[in-house]
């Protein structure tokens, strides 16, 4: 599931925020998909960083904000996404 994002991301670096976020949606919400069909008991609780991290930091390596581009996505919706924490983070709810 993390390669989805790791093949798009070359293409995703000088794309709007309109195209870049429904690829970390896709992969965040497989990972809830795959925390729920097992009970909420996929990851540890430690675990379920990890991928939020590699998705961070390998949009970070494009150059995309991640931080911003949350804040972007965030004021033009009117809402948070469940897709987004605090910081802007990918965080998996699970």
């Amino acid at each position: 599931m993390l390669d989805t994002i790791e093949a798009a991301l070359p293409s995703l670096a000088h794309l709007h925020d309109a195209r870049v976020f429904p690829v970390v949606e896709r992969v965040t919400l497989t990972l809830n998909t795959v925390n729920e069909a097992h009970d909420g008991n996929a990851f540890e609780a430690g675990e379920r960083e990890q991928p939020c991290d590699y998705i961070d930091l390998s949009l970070t390596e494009y150059g995309i904000d991640v931080v911003a581009l949350t804040a972007r996505i965030t004021d033009s919706t009117g809402t948070s996404s469940q897709t987004s924490g605090e910081s802007g983070r990918a965080v998996h709810r699970g």
